[in-house]
Parts: C-alpha cells; sequence; structure tokens
C-alpha cells in the first residue's frame, strides 16, 4: 500500500454530489490517495446553518464514497467559514481597521479575540471531531485554514479588551516599564489602543507600540490553534494540525503554529510567482527546520495543481511545476496536497477560468495531470529509500529576521526586506550548499555551534540577545557573513550606540560611514581569495570606517562598502549592500510577463555573488553537496539520508542556463525507467532535475 500521501483539496459542498464517485475515480487514476475537505469554505457555515443544528448528511456521503474509493481523508474544521447567523447575533463580530472599516471577505471576517464567540466555535469543534473520530475513512484534522487577521491591524472592541489584558500579563502589571520602553507616558492600559487605532492617543511612529501589536497578533492566532488542538485532542488521537502560508510569521509564528500539533504543515504556491525557485526555497527549508527541530513529518498542505489563475495570466510551464513538486519531496515531506483536481462549479471569483486544475471542467486531461503520475512513478520505484530517509544536516544556519521584516513593512522597506532573504537563501542553493533557516526565537533554542556559518540578510532590525549570540558564535570558531545594514536599531526599534548595532561593530572590525540609495546598480570589485571579481551592488549601499577589519569590496570611487574581520577563533564578512535583491522571485499570480533582457542582465550580477560565497563558504571548510563546475543562477540541492545511503536531489530551476556536476566516486540516477550508473561530468539542463544516489562511506554522510 503507498505510503507516501498525494493528496488533493476536494470541496464537497463546492461540487455536485453526483461527481463524487467519479471524482475520486479521476483522482485515483494519477495516483491521489487522500482528500482534504471542509477546513474553510464549505466549512462551518454549511454544518451548522442554524444554531445548535448540525447537518453531517451530505458530508458523511461524502466520507463514505471517498472510503469505498480507497482514498482516506483529511476532516476540516472549518472555523474561519463563520456561519451567517453568528454575525446577526453578534453584530460587533467582525474584524475592524484602524480606520472603523469592517472587514467583507466571505471567509476569516469574525474576530477571533471575541469570546463570546469562542464558546461557539469550541463547541462546534467538538462536534465534528466527535461526529468523525471513530470513522476509520478520516484519519487525520485540520484546524481551520490559513488562519489569519482580514484587516492589516485589528481595531475592533474585542481586540482592544484582549490587546490590553495581553500587555498586562507581559509587563506585569507594571505601566512604567511599558511607559519607559515606549517613551510614551499612558496613566492606564485602558488608554492604550492596538497601534495607530483611530481613538485614543495618536500613535503613528511609536516603533515599540507597532512592534508589540504585531507581536500581540501573532500571539492571537497562535493561541487559538493552541486551543483547538486542545480540544480535538480530549475526542481524538488521530493526527492534527493546521496549515500556515505565505511569508513566514506574518500572521502567527510558523514554528509555535506547528507545536501543539502532530505535523508540519506549510502551503506553498511558488509556480504563482515568476520564479519559483526563489519563492519556495526560503519557505520549504524554513519548515523543514521547523520540522527537524521538532521531530514531527512535514507535509505540504496546498500547492497548486496546474495554472493558479485570475482572469489575467501568462502561459505555466509544466515543467517548472513539475520541478516545485520534486522539489518539495527533496525536503523530506511525506505529503503533498495539490489545490484541485478540477474546477468546482461552485467557484470562488478569484480563481475563475478553472484555474489549478489536472482536468478540464468536461474532464479531460491537461498537461499538469502529468505531475502525479511523475511522482506516482517515482514512488513506485523507490518510495521505502526515500521514506526512509530524513534531511541531511545542514552546516549553514540562514536567520530569518522576522522583527526586522514586521518592521519593514512600516517602515517603507517591506518588499525589499522580504525579497532580501529570500534572495539570500537563493544564493546559497545555487551555490551548492543546503542550509537550515532559523528565527530568533527558534535559534534560542540550537546550539549555534553545530554549524559552521551563519548568514544574515538585510536586517535591519537585530536584537541585543542576537547579537550576542552571533558574537560567541565567531569568538568559537564559526563563520559570519551579513548583507545590508545590520543591526540599525534593537528589538524596541531604537537606535543603537554604534552601527553595526547589537556589539556587531567589535565582530566586523568596521562600523558605518554613509548609508544612501543609488540611482541604479553600482560597479564593485570583490576580493574572492586570490581573485579578484567584478560585480555590481543594488541601489542599497553602505560603505565604512575599517576599524581592525580588511576592505573585501570597493566601489568606483575606491570607498570600502565590504569588510572581512578575524575575531576571536573565526571570521566575519560585511557586505554593505544587498545581493540578495538580485534574486527578485517577481511578481505573484502570473499578472506580468518577465522581461527575458532584464533577466539576462541580472543573471550575470547574480553569478559574482554566488562565487563569492562559494569562496566563503569553502573557507570556513564547508563543501558543497556535489562538485559543481559550471553553476546556475538558480538552483536546489537537497539530500535525504538513511542507513544505506544520500539521496541528492538537484533541482535546475533557470530557464536558459544547464549545471555542470562533477560527480566524484560511485554514483546511480535514480530514473523514472529505474537506477543507472552515472558520474565525471553530468549535465542538468534548463527546467529539469536529477536525482542520484551513493551509498553511505563515512559518518559524516
Amino acid at each position: 500500500m503507498r505510503q507516501f500521501i498525494q493528496g488533493n483539496t476536494y470541496y464537497h459542498y463546492a461540487y455536485p454530489k453526483e461527481e463524487f464517485s467519479r471524482n475520486f475515480r479521476l483522482m485515483q487514476g494519477l495516483g491521489i490517495n487522500y482528500v482534504r475537505t471542509a477546513e474553510i469554505w464549505p466549512g462551518w457555515s454549511v454544518i451548522e446553518p442554524e444554531e445548535g443544528q448540525y447537518d453531517f448528511e451530505e458530508l458523511d456521503e461524502f466520507v463514505r464514497l471517498a472510503g469505498e474509493s480507497g482514498m482516506k481523508v483529511c476532516m476540516g474544521i472549518g472555523i474561519n467559514d463563520t456561519p451567517f447567523w453568528l454575525y446577526y447575533k453578534y453584530p460587533d463580530l467582525k474584524m475592524r481597521d484602524t480606520e472603523g472599516s469592517t472587514s467583507k471577505r466571505r471567509v476569516q471576517s469574525a474576530c477571533f479575540d471575541h469570546m463570546e464567540y469562542r464558546t461557539y466555535m469550541e463547541a462546534f469543534i467538538a462536534e465534528i471531531v466527535t461526529h468523525y473520530a471513530g470513522n476509520p475513512v478520516v484519519c487525520s484534522f485540520q484546524i481551520g485554514n490559513e488562519i489569519r487577521y482580514n484587516v492589516p491591524v485589528c481595531d475592533c472592541d474585542s481586540t482592544r479588551k484582549r490587546f490590553r489584558k495581553w500587555l498586562r500579563e507581559r509587563y506585569g502589571e507594571n505601566l512604567g516599564k511599558l511607559n519607559a520602553e515606549w517613551g510614551v507616558c499612558y496613566h492606564s492600559f485602558e488608554e492604550i489602543y492596538p497601534y495607530n487605532s483611530r481613538e485614543g492617543a495618536p500613535t503613528k511612529g511609536i516603533t515599540p507600540h507597532y512592534l508589540m501589536s504585531r507581536a500581540y497578533q501573532n500571539w492571537s492566532i497562535e493561541e487559538l490553534v493552541k486551543r483547538s488542538v486542545q480540544i480535538i485532542k480530549q475526542y481524538s488521537d488521530k493526527p492534527v494540525f493546521h496549515n500556515s502560508y505565505g511569508t513566514p510569521n506574518m500572521m502567527g509564528s510558523h514554528y509555535r503554529i506547528a507545536e501543539p500539533c502532530d505535523l508540519v504543515v506549510i502551503d506553498i504556491y511558488s509556480s504563482t510567482y515568476q520564479e519559483p525557485g526563489y519563492y519556495q526555497g526560503l519557505i520549504l527549508d524554513y519548515s523543514r527546520t521547523i520540522a527537524g527541530i521538532q521531530k514531527k513529518d512535514l507535509w505540504i498542505g496546498e500547492t497548486p495543481a496546474g495554472q493558479y489563475g485570475t482572469y489575467c495570466r501568462i502561459p505555466v510551464d509544466c515543467k517548472m511545476m513539475e520541478l516545485c513538486v520534486l522539489d518539495l519531496i527533496s525536503a523530506g515531506s511525506k505529503a503533498i496536497f495539490y489545490f484541485r483536481h478540477k474546477a468546482p462549479k461552485y467557484e470562488q471569483p478569484h480563481k475563475f477560468t478553472g484555474s489549478q486544475t489536472f482536468f478540464r471542467i468536461d474532464e479531460s486531461e491537461l498537461a499538469y495531470s502529468e505531475i502525479p503520475k511523475k511522482v506516482e512513478r517515482l514512488m513506485n520505484r523507490y518510495e521505502n529509500r526515500i521514506l526512509s530517509a530524513s534531511p541531511g544536516k545542514a552546516q549553514i544556519l540562514l536567520y530569518y529576521p522576522t522583527e526586522n521584516i514586521w518592521l519593514g513593512k512600516e517602515a517603507g522597506y517591506g518588499d525589499e526586506s522580504i525579497l532580501a532573504v529570500h534572495g539570500t537563501k537563493a544564493i546559497i542553493s545555487s551555490a551548492g550548499y543546503m542550509a537550515d533557516v532559523m528565527d530568533e526565537e527558534m535559534m534560542k533554542g540550537q546550539n549555534l555551534n553545530a554549524y559552521r556559518v551563519i548568514v544574515i540578510p538585510m536586517a535591519y532590525l537585530i536584537s541585543r540577545e542576537v547579537g550576542i549570540r552571533l558574537k560567541e558564535f565567531v569568538k568559537n570558531g564559526g563563520t559570519l557573513i551579513c548583507e545590508g545594514r545590520p543591526g540599525y536599531v534593537d528589538e524596541l526599534g531604537w537606535l543603537y550606540e554604534r552601527q553595526p548595532g547589537a556589539g556587531l561593530d567589535q565582530v566586523f572590525g568596521a562600523r558605518e560611514d554613509i548609508y544612501f540609495n543609488t540611482p541604479a546598480d553600482f560597479p564593485v570589485t570583490i576580493k574572492a581569495g586570490k581573485d579578484e571579481l567584478c560585480g555590481y551592488g543594488t541601489y542599497l549601499k553602505q560603505t565604512y570606517r575599517l576599524e581592525g577589519g580588511e576592505a573585501l569590496m570597493k566601489d568606483q570611487e575606491g570607498s570600502v562598502c565590504g569588510v572581512s574581520h578575524d575575531f576571536g577563533k573565526g571570521r566575519a564578512y560585511l557586505i554593505g549592500t544587498v545581493p540578495g535583491l538580485f534574486f527578485s522571485m517577481g511578481a505573484g499570480k502570473y499578472d506580468k510577463i518577465p522581461d527575458r533582457q532584464k533577466e539576462m542582465e541580472a543573471s550575470e550580477k547574480r553569478k559574482t555573488y554566488i562565487r563569492l560565497y562559494q569562496e566563503l563558504i569553502r573557507k570556513a571548510g564547508v563543501m558543497p553537496v556535489v562538485e559543481i563546475s559550471k553553476i546556475s543562477d538558480n538552483l536546489s540541492i537537497r539530500t535525504l539520508v538513511n542507513d544505506r545511503e544520500e539521496i541528492v536531489f538537484v533541482t535546475n530551476f533557470s530557464r536558459n542556463i544547464k549545471v555542470e556536476l562533477n560527480l566524484n566516486g560511485v554514483w546511480e540516477e535514480l530514473a523514472d525507467e529505474g537506477e543507472r550508473e552515472c558520474g565525471g561530468i553530468q549535465e542538468v539542463g534548463p527546467l529539469s532535475s536529477l536525482i542520484i544516489s551513493r551509498r553511505k562511506a563515512d559518518e559524516r554522510l
């Protein structure tokens, strides 16, 4: 029996019930063996259409037919889909933004800070779980779907009340401490409103207040998931999860959301971006790292089955989508749920035109249907080997600067902060290395000395605690690579006395000179070992005054805009621009056609920093997974390791550059037709992948 899960999102209420059995057969023909349903719409609203009146008749029939067809079911608990009668019972239930406008979306509009509402929600959770806990077809539960605040900052009365309670607990009722940290003068906690509220004192520009409002909203989402899981566990011991999504930690910490759950689950819509590899790499490895720390399986809760779309779309290369799915497997994912096999009759407006499907509405197959078939062929031959393996050990850690990204959203560099961290991850991957990804909270509980290299992308905000840990890491022999303007402000958003802050000026042997935006990319020369690379900096430029460090990079005027420095037993590198911005994932939802000429120009600029990172990481004693004799600027390499072998997945997302690998020793390719020996120079063409294996020779594998 197939152990790897190829699943599908199939909303029972969105399709005519006469189609249920036929749709299950269509899915099975593609290798799909699991469906998830009822986690959003249709969810709570159709199961409890009237207060206290539960109707499971149609959902029961769906589950019965799924079981008869040999399918497993993940039962969604659609708490996002609030019944209409609750909005009339509680007119203050909708989320409300700081301008007083309420959320209008069909789902995700009820404020979960509303405690009376939570009572009904918890009763619904208990009802649906007890109904299906003993059903053998239902093998897991999903709580909600991509839970979020549907307004930037919620300012409804329920959130105001709960936010104040949270602040009281956080500050131990010490209003004086809050006033001192925030630089304000409140006379009671009741005077405090969510950031930028239309009521109370004006707060825009009070950075600690803004950061606390973001932290509160994350906590509230995390608390909702934790409480929901507790209720489910009272009635069932089946696996339960919530699916996080998008830019990590913008709506709840992905790490803390996963903590009470049995699985780490992430939704990844990478093919909706112009450069899926750049988008997917960061989110996938962040989720893989969480799963490793929490010792849980990684599932992909949603990923496109075909062309994600609105009315305005460009063609999506089927091969690119196949690469995205194989890349998910390379991270050790044990399950992949596609977002839909066929467009439903009752469609959501933003997904009209039959998007994200393997079948047209007349049930003829689209080219995308070859993707699950490809996965099925792979698992037919290699499932035991792949599923018995775990992700290989990374020697590089990429810091994910959550609070810096929050700050960027308010301070005007939000897009750059997100693109930079995705781009820096792309540099590391294209250089041939795996990297774990951790935010500050995750780093606190981990031994950083287990890594050889830590990389910090653009992070104006670095907390004092992170600064202390980075300083110790380098002092103990680690290598630190930093981009941009690290540690300009502290964890409250207040300016450090020196820049780089958090004590990092000592680590880098340099202090800030001047910082400015340039009208265009600026030429630089970079020392890379014995070589000198000619390249460009992005439009963000930082120059430095040396205080013990050596010049790593200079602009045309001879100003130092990159530094290297020996500190303790280790070494630190400071790059005074943001190379990750050359690796832009591009516009989403396929609403813009990429400019191929600009892509080729950017490609050359990317290669300079790939070579630089290769040199700096090699100096730290870290060798790539496989030797790369010809690089691509959009490469993913990951390993899965079991007792017998190391399986290496090489995915070349580039549309026009081939990769050459130099395979030393005895390797075999895991191809659809079976294993075949390979070695020496091995090419991986544009939009191509390669899965290779070698027997374990020593404990390093």
